[in-house]
């Protein structure tokens, strides 16, 4: 099905004209579009498009049977993909602990990727090679000391990484004496990044928060997810401009991803929903000049 909509752009922050096509977004140009394309009347909605989030518990709620369940919550919070972060502590485990959490989300509705949450001091450059094969691009590190950062041989860990440029960012539930710890742990990280060119982001603070749009870049998700730029998945959620919560949005009142209906109203359409895994994004792919040695958002801007 093919259509143009008016949508609201969170990183203009303004309103634009999309056209949907083949369960993509791509550029609408009303000179160039066919003469009776389709409109859809959003004008008592705001359309949002899908965001991103980490999640380390998904697939443990798919084992649990609460799986459904857990991935509407999900929806019903505006997400339409996830990255699911999976805990390994030894490079022995990865096959296992990786086919076991792909297996949990087989009838998942979402799009993801997966990132691993790994120990510090046993990372190694063939863990780095094993995990790209498995093409797992994120990998979140929890040191406890500054040594432990200063100890890790970055040079080679890259080198196993090449051509990927796999990210690399500071677990949001670091575990220090005192806050001072935490600080000068990030400021040590700060410094490795700027000296080994280490694709990184400064600013997860929850795995629960929503991931901006230069995050979304730095890991390859961008154009495909979190936006509605061309190229985007037409991934979108509606809600209804009288919700007596004003902007503070309860829940949509229609979801749909991939230009296919997961909710409208009180119903809701997952059978036979099947997201899938993100196995072939590139890392940096579409990261601008001026974006290369931002790890961090600026407040006065959207992106």
């Amino acid at each position: 099905m093919e259509y143009v909509m008016p949508v609201w752009d969170e990183k203009t922050g303004r309103n634009k004209v999309i056209q949907i096509e083949n369960r993509s977004i791509r550029y609408y140009n009303k000179a160039f579009s066919k003469k009776n394309i389709m409109t859809l009347d959003t004008t008592t909605f705001d359309v949002r498009a899908g965001k991103v989030t980490m999640d380390a518990d998904i697939s443990n709620a798919y084992i649990r049977g609460e799986g459904v369940s857990y991935s509407k919550r999900l929806l019903l919070g505006g997400y339409s993909s996830f990255i699911h972060i999976v805990d390994i502590s030894y490079e022995s485990q990865t096959d296992v602990i990786l086919d076991k959490s792909r297996r949990a989300l087989m009838n998942c509705p979402l799009d993801y990727i997966h990132g691993v949450r790994l120990p510090i001091t046993k990372l190694t450059p063939s863990w780095i090679r094993l995990l790209k094969n498995h093409s797992i691009f994120l990998i979140c590190i929890k040191p406890k000391t500054v040594e432990s950062l200063l100890s890790i041989p970055w040079g080679r860990i890259l080198e196993a990484a090449f051509p990927k440029r796999m990210m690399f960012v500071l677990d949001p539930d670091i575990e220090t004496e005192n806050e001072k710890g935490l600080k000068e742990i990030e400021q040590a990280w700060s410094r490795l990044i700027t000296r080994f060119s280490i694709n990184s982001f400064m600013e997860i603070s929850s795995f629960t928060n929503d991931l901006p749009l230069l995050f979304l870049k730095r890991m390859g998700l961008y154009p495909h997810k979190g936006s509605f730029d061309s190229g985007s998945d037409a991934d979108y959620f509606m809600y209804e401009k009288n919700d007596p919560m004003k902007n503070k949005y309860i829940a949509p009142a229609i979801i749909v991803q991939k230009g296919e209906i997961l909710k409208a109203g009180t119903s809701w359409y997952l059978d036979n929903k099947k997201g899938k895994e993100l196995k072939y994004i590139i890392p940096e792919q579409l990261l601008s000049i001026e974006n290369i040695h931002r790890y961090q958002i600026e407040r006065s801007k959207f992106s």
